[in-house]
This record gives C-alpha cells, structure tokens and sequence, in this order.
C-alpha cells in the first residue's frame, strides 16, 4: 500500500561528511514546527536550528554543505557570524 504525502510536514536534517569514506553520517532530524514558523519566515527557523546547534556544529567543523535555497544573504550572513563556512 502506498501511503501519500501529507503537505506542511517536513524535516530537516544534519548529517557528517566523511570525504575519505565518500559517505555521510546522519546526526539528527529535526522536523519543522510550523506552529512556531508562522511568526517568522523558514529561513529565520532554519538558522535559529543551526544557532541552538552551533556549538556541536563548530566541534565537528567549520564547513557546511547546504541546498542553494539557503543561499539567500540573510541565512548566509547568519551562519558566516557563528564562524560556519560554505
């Protein structure tokens, strides 16, 4: 049986890329509060996800590899303050 999609739902996820083993390890999956996205765009929650994980993030490296709608200066502003690269 297949089961349909329901619109609204979607996750985020963060994974570690390994580029001598050519492969990534996932770290979590954080589904989006729209809820809570309503008073702000999703760019702003996506940051905010990234802020409540800057320090986790900074340990494992500086570099991160995003899908080019976070390419928007707002977002890359935001991320390039906590010392994350692209």
């Amino acid at each position: 049986m297949r089961q349909k999609g329901q619109g609204g739902l979607e996750i985020s996820g963060i994974a570690a890329v390994d580029t001598r083993l050519n492969t990534a390890f996932h770290l979590e999956a954080i589904q989006t509060d729209l809820s809570e996205s309503r008073d702000k765009n999703l760019l702003a929650h996506y940051l905010g996800v990234i802020k409540e994980r800057e320090d986790d993030l900074l340990e494992a490296s500086r570099h991160m590899s995003l899908d080019a709608y976070f390419s928007r200066v707002s977002f890359v502003d935001g991320v390039v303050g906590l010392g994350l690269y692209f």
